[in-house]
């Protein structure tokens, strides 16, 4: 997870991510799959 390309360790997270092949996902983005996957399990543990 990298805060954007606008900090200072952005160019090690990409290079990491490019060497390792990981995915590089942003705090904005992951912070909205957190979310929906929170609301999904609220939602099915109701059922």
């Amino acid at each position: 997870m990298t805060p954007g390309r606008y900090n200072a360790a952005y160019f090690e997270h990409s290079y990491l991510a490019e060497k390792t092949g990981a995915h590089e996902i942003c705090e904005k983005p992951m912070q909205e799959i957190i979310k929906r996957f929170y609301e999904h399990e609220a939602r099915t543990s109701l059922m």
